[in-house]
């Protein structure tokens, strides 16, 4: 357990926790129970698998919980507390604390990725989803080492993803700089002509759409290219394989100078088909890529196409196991909006903590661990009843 504080201590030192819970305020008048305290609250739940403010409430009642906070109450924050500073929160601090996390993310080479052909590139994933009944786009950062939500911005309501999304990759430019992405991976629906031509002239930064849909226009014209053979197929790049890990063959056919709008793109088919057929799944599957960056090879096109579920399992679906954030659990939309940057915050330093607990494993006795994140959040809570029952200890022998 002694590693495990250490790893808390570096996590702290490393994302300046304190400095920026420091920075943390609301719109009570004068309020006993600093902002930094509900911010770090809020921060805490995915790490301890709260579901539900009330559940914080219950759980910091607790003497382990009042000495983890070093809080001398006789509950660190009640529910209504932290409700009533959710709906003032000055949510641009913790977007400010999200796009620090970014650059620090984006200046660890561990955030690179290596594909089939050799070449390095940076990913960023951009999606869209809704908790709630609120709707919003968020950026990861996705390499080797992990991911890390970069920023998020809340929408007008559904229909406004395209919108919502241009501004994030703009605020994320502005924040990040150039260099920070290679390559920003996007839904099939969201990009039109103007994004394909501005995004990589501004930032050089490719764009790249894995989408299933096979109406549009280009699709169409690539289709009519693969199904050649012989001097007809001249330029297509063909490439197949069995990729053990996600239990598929592939093949994959590629070309580089589709028209679409007035822009050149670099196409790939992927058609997979499963080793072992799960009940009541497709054995086969078929998805399009496409992308402004002529030099990926189609067994890349069809590596960063996976890749692309990254946010959707790593990010997304993580989320809500550990806290349930698509629950309705307020209509006030600064609520909704400073619950779920402050969740991306701990879900960020989850992952660092997952990271730093696999490398020292061997030393922590978790050699035959796996270790999910829910194993992650059982070590860390199991943590914080170890070290704060070992404060008081020591308070009373005193």
């Amino acid at each position: 357990m002694d590693n495990i504080g250490k790893i808390r201590g570096l996590a702290f030192k490393k994302f300046d926790v304190a400095s920026h819970l420091d920075k943390m305020r609301d719109a009570r008048i004068a309020p006993q129970i600093p902002c930094a305290v509900i911010g770090r609250l809020v921060i805490e739940m995915p790490l301890f698998g709260q579901k539900s403010i009330l559940e914080v409430d219950e759980a910091n009642r607790s003497p382990e919980f009042l000495e983890w906070h070093g809080s001398k109450r006789r509950m660190v924050a009640s529910d209504t507390t932290v409700q009533r500073s959710l709906e003032g929160f000055d949510v641009a601090v913790v977007h400010g604390w999200l796009w620090d996390m970014g650059r620090k993310a984006a200046l660890n080479p561990g955030m690179e990725e290596t594909l089939p052909s050799g070449r390095t590139v940076r990913l960023g994933i951009l999606d869209g989803s809704a908790w709630g009944g609120f709707y919003g786009s968020v950026l990861v950062l996705s390499g080797r080492s992990g991911d890390c939500v970069a920023g998020y911005r809340m929408s007008k309501g559904h229909g406004h993803e395209l919108d919502t999304s241009r501004a994030l990759l703009k605020e994320a430019k502005s924040e990040l700089g150039r260099g920070a992405m290679t390559h920003v991976l996007v839904d099939g629906l969201y990009m039109t002509k103007a994004d394909f031509r501005r995004w990589p002239e501004e930032s050089g930064c490719h764009i790249v759409v894995k989408t299933a849909e096979e109406s549009l226009t280009v699709i169409e014209d690539a289709e009519g290219l693969f199904s050649l053979a012989g001097e007809e197929a001249k330029g297509v790049d063909r490439a197949s394989g069995v990729d053990d890990e996600r239990g598929v063959e592939w093949t994959v056919s590629a070309a580089w100078g589709f028209d679409w709008q007035g822009v050149e793109l670099n196409v790939a088919r992927v058609q997979e088909t499963a080793i072992k057929p799960r009940k009541g799944r497709p054995a086969e599957s078929k998805y399009w890529v496409f992308t402004t960056d002529r030099n990926l090879s189609a067994a890349d096109m069809r590596e960063i196409g996976h890749l692309r579920w990254r946010i959707e399992n790593g990010t997304f679906k993580r989320l809500s196991a550990l806290v349930d954030s698509k629950r309705r659990i307020t209509k006030n939309p600064n609520t909704r909006e400073a619950l779920l940057g402050l969740w991306f915050v701990g879900l960020n330093l989850m992952a660092w903590i997952t990271k730093m607990v696999e490398r020292m494993r061997g030393i922590a006795g978790l050699l035959h661990v796996k270790l999910t994140c829910h194993t992650v959040r059982r070590i860390v809570y199991r943590f914080m009843l170890a070290y704060s029952a070992r404060l008081l200890k020591n308070v009373k022998s005193g």
